[in-house]
């Protein structure tokens, strides 16, 4: 499948899957096996056409002349990129375990290609560059102070080598200050040296880019992320059991956008979550860190990292809530109101609108059985949706409902779209 501009994996393409399975289903002398790779860079040579592809123009087809002009950039420093090899998948064994021989051959694909982009991101390996655009990018106004900069990046560090291993981080030993350093050597970050300390700040062309960083690494940190945003703004906390049905509820959706996996390791993330401190646990109930910590401040930071993503999913679910749409006609006005949000709050990550993104996510709200369709093609929604509606009014944020509000607005009183288009 390869990574989007946006620095997702994308889900896999079935054309090279099809010749392998047909082939091992006629019989082959030797096993076929697929290795999956994962490539880690700390600056990508292609960054500039990345950018101007975000920014909404075509792909330029590669060219010998563009092999020409590249040699001038050999002298440019790009750090360093690491190779991770995972287990081989042996197809073979694969169809007899999976069972997969009497089904439908694009289900057969569909689950193989699911798979070998699960045992890619297995194989992440967060670098420097990773791991500072992930703090960084959970600011507003990408500035921070060095302090909350390091405190920011030893909670992730953390997080990663307590959930998944010290092997996920490229160098386990490394110091946040370290971390800091590499970024500034590659041009990343920017520090200004004030009267109150160091502060730290990323170019607003870097922080476009650095999204493909973060990205990279986002199903790292997407589980204790999802539960920093279902906690942060309760002050009572959550009783815990109610707390991992929700996870159990929602994280599916954001596992299969981030080629995660299911089920998710909630026990571990809520434990890792607590010997930081960023939680507190009474009586059965899970609270947030207290008010005025410095681990709240990390809490909300960590909470950033999904809070898109739940707002994007939180477009298509109220749209689908409150009208009556098609499949297609829903992904089309999706599309407009969260482009629409993220002109007027200034959300640089391009996934946010991303057409792709928002199929994928109707997709598996439909085999999920959270959507169905009338005999109309009209989508129409279960209760786990308003269910889910309502629990969103502690977690999106109140710009969000803002905007979206007047689209809410337009179809509860019959100005819906028409679902001809």
């Amino acid at each position: 499948g390869g990574r989007s501009r946006t620095g997702r994996l994308f889900p896999a393409k079935f054309g090279l899957l099809k010749m392998c399975v047909d082939s091992q289903r006629r019989g082959l002398p030797k096993p076929l096996a697929f290795v999956p790779v994962y490539l880690g860079y700390e600056i990508v040579l292609e960054g500039s056409s990345y950018l101007s592809e975000l920014r909404g123009a075509d792909k330029k087809k590669e060219s010998v002349f563009d092999v020409l002009l590249s040699l001038k950039l050999i002298r440019k420093k790009y750090g360093e990129m690491h190779v991770t090899f995972g287990a081989p998948l042996q197809l073979d064994r694969w169809l007899a375990q999976n069972d997969h021989a009497a089904a439908d051959e694009a289900t057969t694909l569909q689950h193989l290609g699911d798979d070998l982009m699960l045992a890619i991101n297995r194989q992440a390996s967060a670098n420097p560059i990773n791991l500072v655009a992930s703090v960084m990018l959970t600011k507003d106004n990408q500035v921070m102070s060095e302090d909350q900069l390091l405190d920011q990046l030893h909670c992730h560090q953390q997080l990663i080598g307590t959930l998944h291993g010290s092997e996920h981080l490229t160098d386990p030993n490394a110091s946040p200050a370290e971390l800091i350093q590499s970024a500034e050597t590659l041009n990343w970050l920017d520090r200004e040296s004030q009267s109150y300390g160091d502060v730290f700040s990323i170019q607003p062309v870097n922080a476009v880019m650095l999204t493909w960083y973060r990205n990279n690494i986002l199903h790292l940190l997407a589980l204790p992320s999802l539960i920093a945003c279902l906690l942060i703004n309760r002050r009572g906390g959550m009783k815990t059991d109610r707390l991992q049905n929700t996870i159990a509820l929602v994280y599916p959706y954001i596992a299969n956008e981030l080629s995660a996996s299911v089920p998710a390791a909630t026990t571990k993330a809520l434990n890792s979550m607590l010997q930081l401190e960023l939680l507190r646990q009474e009586a059965g109930v899970t609270l947030p860190a207290a008010q005025n910590s410095a681990q709240r401040m990390q809490l909300v930071l960590l909470s950033k990292l999904v809070s898109e993503t739940l707002e994007r999913m939180f477009i298509v679910l109220s749209l689908v809530h409150h009208g009556n749409y098609r499949r297609d006609a829903l992904c089309t006005r999706s599309q407009a109101v969260a482009q629409q949000m993220a002109r007027l709050h200034g959300i640089n990550a391009p996934e946010f609108f991303d057409q792709g993104l928002l199929d994928r996510f109707i997709d598996t709200l439909l085999a999920n059985r959270h959507l169905t369709t009338d005999e109309d093609g009209v989508l129409i929604s279960n209760a786990t949706i308003a269910e889910t509606l309502h629990l969103a009014r502690t977690v999106i944020d109140d710009r969000v409902r803002f905007t979206l509000n007047p689209w809410l607005k337009a179809l509860t009183q019959g100005r819906a779209i028409n679902n001809q288009d």
